[in-house]
């Protein structure tokens, strides 16, 4: 559009049934869901991660592959939306096949009609510009010339007034009010004819000013058609990213380890007997002999042990090296408990009655 027109595209004015104003709700509404479906995938992601997986973790594939997807899906959403909110970057050569049906208050069939009307009149407020340029040219210049012969005959006609003035003086006072009254009768001619002019031009500028209204407002409805026709296409972009976006959700919900319950979680018991170097030392107290314990975690290198009270020393929770680097002594497994085997509930062996 030319320099000076009113913006095509109005201010942000909310949803409005106005077909010259639409885009602006047109672009609120894709704001809206561009910015629903942008946040699944993070709160997806955020309640996977809060959740508490205990020691099993994630499986970091399906993680990744859920984190992958879902994102791109609402990339792939935004996008199509954010198109919408785009400017429409409309010229004369858009709106060529403009349906002037669309646009109330005019009496043009094509858009052509209406841009060879608004250079129609352009061209005549030009003229009438330039005709009251000259008229207010013409009016300075015998003002110009008008305004000495006034001060002269006012200066002369103080000096006739005078007390003591001589007939000849009062003779050139009056020779010199004819002399600017002369002059002053061409300026109030031209001033009429400025005026004329101003007259005349006022209703060319004022069609003008309509025409360029309704360029506008062409180019206003053209825009929020072709927002509306966006939108209507991100609809179905907005629907993939959707689809992307709760499999990559579904993918998240998998993604933590889930124990299996039907598997027993206790681990195997071993009984250990025990030779301690310096077992005084090593467990603040004398068992007088070797100690008997019961294996509760650790490593065949390293366990965690419960001991029987021996000695003078009661039950105690300790860690006892063996073959290894800072072992404190020599351990060996007695015997090795089996975890019990988790019987079914009595309630499985229920059956309905007939």
């Amino acid at each position: 559009m030319a320099d000076g027109d009113p913006p095509i595209i109005p201010p942000d004015l909310g949803i409005v049934d106005d077909a010259r104003k639409a885009a602006a709700g047109t672009r609120r509404a894709a704001q809206w869901l561009a910015a629903a479906i942008g946040t699944l995938p993070g709160l997806a992601i955020v309640t996977v991660l809060i959740r508490a997986p205990g020691d099993q973790g994630y499986q970091p594939l399906t993680l990744m592959a859920g984190i992958l997807i879902g994102a791109f899906g609402a990339f792939v959403a935004m996008a199509g939306f954010a198109r919408v909110i785009a400017p429409v970057n409309l010229t004369e050569q858009d709106l060529t096949d403009f349906r002037m049906a669309l646009l109330p208050g005019n009496r043009f069939e094509t858009y052509k009609e209406l841009t060879d009307s608004i250079q129609r009149f352009a061209t005549a407020d030009a003229a009438y510009e330039v005709r009251l340029q000259d008229a207010n040219d013409s009016y300075d210049t015998l003002g110009a010339a008008w305004a000495p012969l006034d001060e002269a005959a006012v200066e002369a006609e103080r000096i006739a007034k005078a007390e003591g003035s001589t007939p000849a003086q009062r003779i050139a006072a009056t020779a010199a009010r004819a002399a600017a009254d002369a002059a002053k009768v061409p300026m109030l001619e031209q001033a009429k004819l400025v005026a004329e002019v101003v007259a005349s031009a006022g209703p060319i500028n004022n069609q003008l000013q309509h025409r360029i209204r309704l360029r506008s407002d062409a180019a206003a409805i053209e825009a929020s058609l072709r927002v509306g026709k966006r939108f209507d296409d991100s609809i179905s972009t907005g629907l993939v990213g959707v689809v992307l976006v709760a499999f990559g959700i579904g993918l998240l919900a998998l993604a933590p380890i889930v124990p299996d319950e039907s598997k027993p979680t206790v681990a195997s018991l071993a009984l250990w007997r025990l030779q301690p170097e310096d077992a005084a030392a090593r467990l603040g107290c004398d068992p007088k002999g070797e100690v008997r314990a019961i294996k509760v975690g650790g490593t065949d290198s390293k366990p965690q042990l419960i001991t029987f009270p021996s000695g003078d020393c009661p039950a105690l929770l300790i860690e006892f090296p063996v073959n290894a680097p800072g072992s404190i002594g020599e351990g060996q497994i007695v015997k090795v408990i089996p975890s019990p085997t988790p019987k079914p509930s009595p309630a499985a062996h229920v059956s309905a009655s007939p």
